[in-house]
């Protein structure tokens, strides 16, 4: 019999994981349904699913505010990667509680469909904390925070361990 020979290379290993990904895509219908396979529901029972996505992705970029002045915001925080709001792909009928209008990257058409269906939800600048945190407890500093808040790797960690108030070297070397 002969030995079947696997390539590891990097390139292979991300094509692969790539290919995960997209077909595990497949397995959530948003938040309407509970999972089975290939996005059939079974129930009317709802589910949150969390997808992260690590590294070669700017949400910025996925989800971005229309609304004029909002929009202008964005345009100035990102630079030359902010996309043109022609090609954005529009979300009708939804604004959120401050009035703010989103649109979606145009490569987006398969979200853009489910949220249209009722099927899928965006929450979005989320992330574990310690305690609640109000606007005026932050500006005052009198909130408990979590260790490096504006720092992605900081709150990434803080994602897969749920330790919020600890550096994640402190708990790395112990």
């Amino acid at each position: 019999m002969k030995k079947k020979t696997v390539n590891h290379s990097r390139r292979n290993f991300l094509k692969n994981s790539g290919l995960m990904m997209a077909g595990s895509s497949l397995l959530f219908s948003g938040v309407s349904g509970s999972v089975m396979a290939a996005g059939q529901s079974t129930s009317r029972n709802k589910a949150l699913v969390f997808i992260m996505l690590d590294g070669g992705n700017d949400s910025f970029n996925m989800l971005v505010p229309t609304s004029s002045d909002d929009y202008r915001d964005y345009q100035r925080s990102s630079g030359n990667l902010a996309l043109e709001k022609k090609s954005l792909l529009k979300l009708p009928g939804y604004s959120d509680k401050n009035n703010k209008d989103f649109g979606l990257h145009g490569a987006m058409q398969e979200v853009q469909k489910l949220f249209d269906d009722k099927k899928l939800s965006f929450i979005a600048n989320i992330g574990p904390m310690i305690e609640p945190v109000t606007k005026k407890s932050f500006n005052e500093s009198t909130a408990q925070l979590p260790v490096g808040l504006m720092s992605h790797s900081d709150q990434f960690r803080h994602w897969q361990t749920s330790r919020p108030g600890e550096s994640w070297l402190v708990w790395c070397l112990c």
